[in-house]
């Protein structure tokens, strides 16, 4: 009886032990744990066997044959013990094969609920292990499938067959399909009942994929061909012709004639020998060719065509095939002989026509940057003019005055002096002097009036200066190339700007700082020098007044002389700098950041061409938020242009 139970309870599988809920069932479990105990005890009893074997050899005859009973019981038992760990060491090889599978693996019921999965079939249908043993089946089953799979599962029930093999599809938990090859074993009980079903499920859906984008291809394909204005031709690796299909705008005729006498014999003898040399190269390299040659049709005309093929390779790596599409050209070719006509016939006028073009360019180029300079010189020449005639009007009555002051102080000392003998000649004056004297405050008068005439003095040399200076910033009568000192031009354009650089109340406080070198006279257009001195020096003030008020700001002009003999002039300022996109533009005419009425755009493309007329240099370098300076490189003898 023991050694039956111990017998039964190694034949259960995993299944059974992890599954089952019957009484019985739990005492055999129960009882074969106490079997298992005992086995260590009768290992024991074996190994004390063998040391009791002299004492076996002194016993009785009748205690020996119940010590060869017990000791046949012993070795039964022994491989009893044996047998089950066996067992237990395969159950754990199949256990871990069963998690570790590359396919999916399930274990279910007759009626499809679902008792055990392993991780690959998890990650096929994207359900946790824990939610699938809730599910069946047919939950997961895509419905155009589920009838096929239901038939196949019943006659598997009724022991019609012992498994089926199917390729369906599985719904994901995230509701996307996907395609496996199904194989199912039924596993009966001793009495050959159906009790369980096992699975094996493999994921095809790449195959399928595969399968799908091949037959739209090939479908594609047979549109292509059907659609097609080409013939196209398959031919044997040796490239005998073995079928032939027209597209459309082809005879039936020039299709039958090429399939009976073959394509080769048709070609025109001229054309042969290099359409002979393209496949055979192609041949021999198993690559693609392209040759444009004539073609016999029916009638015998000639037409052009041009053939592309390409090898079809077989798995050894041989050509199988050759896929060609003939395709006529002889209108194409046509079109081409006249082109080349036309061409040959136009080429000409279009040279004549690009020439003129490009004088049109330059001419328009020209106008633009003429336009552009009349617009700055006459503006320019109307402050000029402004300028002069101020100077002019202001220049007669200061010379006058400038010329009298000195006769008047003359006058004044002289009367002075007269008043103060008699003070000395006569100290005691009349009552009606004392009067005059006490009313005037003669000693203030005395004190106070050669003050007032040396302020007088100061004044009008501060106008008689400033006309200098407007007369030499106008330079009107500097209109040809003179040596001048660029100094005085700079000076004469800070005081025309004086009121700009003064503070308002709402604008940062501007610093001018000159740093002027050595430099001599330089031969130049004195006026149009001192025009872009305005431009570069408005942009300047214009740049800083952007900052806030709090800040100061400051304009640097520093000149001197390079290695090169050229003449130098920085003008740097701290204002709010410009990006590098507005300094690539800032000479290209009518281009202005400022708001529409502050300023035209002319400024700095005029101030360019006038540096360029005097074969200099105008530079520009900038850093947003940090300022920007202007070079302006100036031969000391220019080249003009």
């Amino acid at each position: 009886m023991l050694t039956w139970l111990v017998i039964n309870t190694a034949t259960l599988s995993t299944f059974d032990l992890n599954n089952s809920t019957s009484y019985r069932s739990l005492i055999v479990f129960l009882y074969t744990v106490i079997l298992l105990i005992g086995g260590v005890i009768i290992r024991k009893i074996w190994s004390i066997k063998h040391i009791g074997k002299t004492i076996y050899n002194l016993l009785p005859n009748s205690l020996t044959k119940q010590w060869q009973a017990y000791d046949e019981w012993v070795i039964q038992t022994k491989n009893i013990f044996d047998s089950i760990e066996a067992l237990r060491q395969s159950e754990e090889r199949f256990r871990a094969i069963f998690e570790a599978a590359a396919i999916g693996i399930s274990h279910t019921d007759i009626d499809g609920r679902i008792l055990q999965t392993n991780p690959k079939f998890c990650q096929i249908v994207g359900y946790e292990a824990d939610e699938l043993l809730s599910m069946r089946f047919q939950d997961i089953t895509h419905p155009d499938d589920l009838l096929i799979e239901l038939s196949l599962h019943q006659k598997l029930l009724k022991l019609e067959q012992t498994s089926y093999h199917i390729e369906k599809r599985y719904i994901r938990r995230d509701g996307m399909l996907v395609w496996i090859k199904l194989t199912v074993s039924v596993i009966c009980d001793s009495n050959g009942k159906p009790i369980e079903l096992i699975k094996v499920i493999e994921d095809i859906s790449d195959r399928k994929n595969a399968e799908l984008a091949l037959r739209r291809s090939e479908e594609r394909y047979r549109s292509l061909v059907a659609a097609t204005s080409q013939i196209v031709c398959i031919s044997d690796e040796n490239g005998n012709l073995t079928h032939m299909f027209a597209g459309t705008g082809y005879r039936v005729k020039d299709i039958e004639g090429l399939q009976r006498v073959g394509w080769v014999e048709r070609i025109h003898p001229e054309d042969l020998p290099s359409v002979q040399q393209a496949w055979q190269s192609a041949h021999c390299n198993k690559s693609f060719y392209e040759i444009e040659h004539r073609l016999m049709d029916a009638d015998g005309n000639y037409r052009y065509m041009q053939t592309r093929a390409v090898p079809v390779l077989s798995e050894d790596g041989n050509v199988r095939e050759w896929i060609s599409a003939i395709t006529d050209i002889s209108t194409r070719k046509q079109a081409e002989a006249e082109l080349r006509t036309s061409e040959q016939r136009y080429r000409e006028s279009a040279r004549v026509a690009q020439k003129q073009a490009t004088r049109l360019k330059r001419a328009m180029q020209k106008i633009a940057d003429t336009q552009a300079q009349l617009i700055q010189n006459e503006k320019m020449s109307s402050l000029g003019q402004l300028v002069a005639g101020v100077a002019h009007e202001i220049n007669n009555p200061v010379s006058f005055i400038y010329g009298n002051i000195s006769h008047i102080h003359e006058y004044t000392q002289d009367l002075l002096k007269l008043v103060l003998l008699y003070k000395q000649h006569y100290p005691k004056p009349s009552s009606c002097i004392n009067k005059v004297l006490q009313a005037i405050d003669l000693d203030f008068i005395q004190e106070d009036l050669p003050k007032i005439l040396s302020s007088m003095i100061k004044g009008a040399d501060r106008i008689r200066q400033i006309v200098l200076s407007l007369r030499n910033f106008s330079r009107l009568d500097e209109a040809s190339l003179k040596a001048v000192d660029i100094h005085e031009g700079i000076d004469s354009t800070l005081l025309i700007l004086q009121s700009r650089l003064n503070s308002l109340s709402n604008a940062p406080k501007i610093e001018i700082v000159k740093q002027y070198g050595t430099i001599g006279k330089i031969e130049c257009y004195a006026g149009q020098l001192n025009q872009v001195f305005m431009n570069i020096l408005n942009n300047a003030i214009d740049a800083i007044h952007n900052l806030d008020s709090h800040q100061t700001g400051k304009i640097v002009i520093n000149t001197n002389i390079d290695e090169q003999n050229q003449v130098v002039i920085n003008i740097i300022d701290n204002g709010c700098g410009m990006s590098e996109e507005t300094r690539r533009r800032i000479y290209d005419p009518f281009f202005t950041t400022k708001p529409v009425g502050s300023g035209n755009g002319l400024g700095m493309a005029v101030s360019y061409k006038i540096i360029e007329k005097h074969g200099g240099k105008l530079e520009c370098s900038s850093i947003v938020g940090e300022g920007t300076k202007f070079t302006i490189l100036l031969p000391k003898q220019p080249e003009l242009l």
